[in-house]
């Protein structure tokens, strides 16, 4: 039951979070602070057998483009395919060309450089492994941010 609740719920978390990212684009707008939204559930748009499927990154891509914030301003750990690709992203993130991120904890939980300009962290979920609830993941980041 496990899995299939998580599913059940994350449309509920989804739709209450999006004002909450709306509302912290606009109040950061003034210096380009970047958020990113944890989630490990439903990220893929394609199941096993390679079959469109319920994607949690473009339901709230879309949501969010629909409430008015530039689709070329968002982006998803997976659209960086190599390494080169990786390092551009996190230059677009501290730039703050780039200001919403939709990522995992196994993406961007570790090695990830992008805290300049971030403002916000949403866990949409929690992750699966105990290892990854450790501050040292996900909540690293504001960690760095704060110490710098």
């Amino acid at each position: 039951m496990g899995g299939s609740f998580n599913l059940l719920l994350l449309p509920v978390c989804v739709l209450l979070s999006k004002r909450r990212y709306t509302d912290t684009y606009i109040r950061e707008n003034f210096r380009k602070g970047v958020q990113v939204i944890f989630c490990d559930i439903a990220i893929n748009d394609k199941n096993g057998k390679g079959e469109p499927t319920f994607s949690v990154y473009n339901y709230i891509r879309e949501e969010l483009v629909r409430r008015g914030i530039p689709s070329e301003e968002i982006c998803a750990a997976g659209d960086a395919a190599n390494e080169q690709q990786r390092t551009e992203m996190f230059s677009q993130l501290n730039s703050g060309t780039k200001r919403v991120l939709l990522a995992s904890t196994s993406k961007m939980g570790t090695g990830a450089n992008f805290q300049q300009k971030l403002c916000a962290l949403h866990n949409l979920d929690i992750p699966w492994k105990p290892s990854d609830v450790d501050p040292t993941q996900r909540n690293a980041l504001l960690s760095r941010l704060r110490l710098s």
